[in-house]
This record gives C-alpha cells, sequence and structure tokens, in this order.
C-alpha cells in the first residue's frame, strides 16, 4: 500500500454508495462526488458547457443556464450512441478535476481520498484508484429508492439500471477490490470498518 491512497467507490444507481460515503464524510473522510462533480462542471465549465450544448442542443440547458438533467437522462438514457458520446465529454473533465482535487489533498498532508462513481470503470477512473468499494443491493430496492427520491418512474429506473449492467463485470482486475452489500437487516458500519 502507498503512503497516499486513493479508494474508489462504486455501485449502481440506488446500490447506497451515497449512503456509504456520508458514513465516510461523517468519520473525517475527504470523498470527490463524481455526480456532483460532473454537474457542476457541466454548469460551470465553459467549454464542456459549449460542447454539450453542440451535441445535445442549447435546450439542454434552462434559461438560468441549469442543466436540464431530467431531459439529459431522457437523451443518454435511451440512446446507447448519445450517452457514449456526453460522457466521453464529461468524464475527462472529470477525470482531470479529481486529478486536481486528489493532488491538492495530497499537498496538503492528506493520506487518503475516495472517488464515488457510478460509472468507476467505464470512466477510466478505476485505472487511477488503488483500491475498489463496490456497494451492491437488490435489484428492487434499488428501484424502490429511486423512485421515493427522485419521482422517476420504475421503468424510468430499470431503464437506467440496464444501462449501467455492464458496469461492475470488468476493470478490477490488479484491485483491491472490497464488496459492501446493502440488504436490509445487514449492517453497514462493520463492513465499512
Amino acid at each position: 500500500m502507498s503512503e497516499s491512497y486513493l479508494i474508489g467507490l462504486t455501485g449502481g444507481i440506488g446500490a447506497g454508495k451515497s449512503v456509504v460515503s456520508r458514513i465516510l464524510r461523517l468519520r473525517g473522510e475527504k470523498v470527490y462526488d463524481c455526480d456532483f462533480g460532473a454537474r457542476m462542471l457541466m454548469e460551470n465549465d465553459e467549454a464542456l458547457r459549449n460542447s454539450l450544448s453542440a451535441l445535445c442542443g442549447p435546450e439542454i440547458y434552462t434559461e438560468d443556464r441549469l442543466l436540464d438533467r431530467r431531459r439529459m437522462g431522457q437523451l443518454i438514457f435511451s440512446d446507447d450512441i448519445m450517452r457514449q458520446k456526453v460522457n466521453r465529454l464529461v468524464h475527462s473533465t472529470v477525470r482531470r478535476d479529481v486529478e486536481e482535487t486528489w493532488g491538492a489533498i495530497r499537498n496538503a498532508g492528506g493520506k487518503r481520498m475516495f472517488v464515488e462513481s457510478a460509472i468507476l470503470f467505464s470512466s477510466g477512473l478505476a485505472e487511477a484508484v488503488d483500491e475498489i468499494w463496490i456497494v451492491e443491493a437488490p435489484e428492487e430496492l434499488r428501484v424502490s429508492r429511486v423512485c421515493a427520491r427522485s419521482g422517476l418512474t420504475p421503468e424510468e429506473v430499470r431503464s437506467r439500471i440496464q444501462a449501467q449492467r455492464g458496469e461492475m463485470k470488468s476493470g478490477s482486475e490488479g484491485k483491491r477490490v472490497r464488496i459492501i452489500n446493502n440488504r436490509p437487516g445487514l449492517l453497514l458500519l462493520p463492513q465499512i470498518d
């Protein structure tokens, strides 16, 4: 194990990786949330905004210059080619931001940072981390969680789950992988410890 340690935290939509991230933050750990980072970059990085507008159309942003997340979700989760194009644009910008954040933490004497991403492998971030934690949960539990928090229909959630199906299958070779199984009745804290 190196003196400084970058840990990838992943799992499909609704699996509970954000809950694990919150617990880690409460314990004083640094966690880079790639979803939040991507949203911030898609709204504030001018080069990325221009590229996304050119690809998806200017209506992908509201009059207030905010990303229309529902519209973006409809575009990328119904069209594999569009998702790949958007992902290429966003992933490279997020990877750069993760590297800059991790560098700043190390320069300040930090020894560890977690990178939370549902698409750790396909984004290329799995290659940059020293260890991977995968959070899993049964599909029906995931669907009910996402419907309750987002207002998406079960069909929309299942479509997103289906789009992420191949994400956990490869890319962890040579890495220490830890599975955190987020099932009802199974305590998370002992697994995180």
